[in-house]
């Protein structure tokens, strides 16, 4: 029936299949490709937070399984706690997601607040701008695995 596809498209176009397009106005055109670009963007952003959410699970379910079996307030569950708190210490959502599998979220918060010196308004993580071009910093900050 085709012999190639500049016919068959051709025919779609005297059938009235693409001319939609051109019976539209401008403004309405404007609008239908600026929607969709927008819930195309925020799309993307909803899968990215939906991603990172997964990588804090996974990093809390990893510092709880180390911490597993040492009593709160040990001197082994100090020393581990410590060091997970100094490996996660580079963004907020990395601090809260320790916190929260330590246990005893007061006194991670007076570590971090204190003892490192970051408060509430630290929002990005540390050296965001030099880092956040990397490949190895978005494994690290989405894909993260368990174990």
């Amino acid at each position: 029936m085709f012999d190639n596809i500049r016919s068959m498209a051709y025919a779609f176009y005297m059938q009235g299949v693409f001319t939609v397009a051109h019976q539209l106005p401008a403004s309405a055109l404007a609008w239908y490709l600026g929607s969709t670009i927008l819930w195309c963007y925020v799309a993307f952003f909803v899968v990215l937070q939906l991603l990172d959410a997964r990588s804090r699970y996974i990093e809390y379910r990893i510092i709880r399984d180390d911490l597993r079996g040492h009593p709160i307030g040990s001197t082994d569950w100090y020393r581990k706690s410590k060091k997970w708190m100094d490996a996660q210490k580079h963004a907020p959502c990395r601090r809260a997601a320790t916190g929260a599998a330590i246990g005893d979220i007061p006194w991670s918060r007076r570590y971090y607040r204190d003892d490192l010196g970051y408060r509430w308004y630290h929002l990005l993580p540390d050296n965001f701008f030099r880092r956040a071009m990397t490949l190895s910093y978005w494994k690290a900050a989405i894909f993260k695995k368990y174990r």
